[in-house]
């Protein structure tokens, strides 16, 4: 998200390095689905109580997304590289730093 609002295009080489370096990074933290919960979901009728937890889950969910895009969008350099920090940082005082 950060190349596209910084209007740098990725070769599609670069771009599935870093699909694969999320995925390695984030999916470890992931938990395991459980199905069983959406089939208890599936009922006719739900108990106001599973009403509620569902809400609470969803304003979760919804939040959780909001705030990783709040992150990203205060902390620009939250997911950059250490070289690309480098690079920006030298960039800012006026260096470039060497291949």
């Amino acid at each position: 998200m950060q190349y596209m609002n910084a209007g740098k295009k990725l070769s599609k080489e670069e771009d599935e390095q870093l699909i694969e370096e999320v995925k390695t990074k984030f999916f470890s933290k992931m938990p395991k689905l459980n199905v069983e919960l959406l089939s208890h979901l599936d009922k006719t009728e739900l108990h106001p109580v599973e009403v509620e937890h569902v809400e609470n889950i969803t304003t979760f969910l919804d939040s959780q997304r909001e705030y990783i895009e709040l992150l990203e969008r205060y902390n620009p350099g939250i997911s950059m590289k250490q070289t690309d920090k480098v690079r920006k940082t030298a960039r800012r005082v006026g260096l470039e730093v060497p291949e």
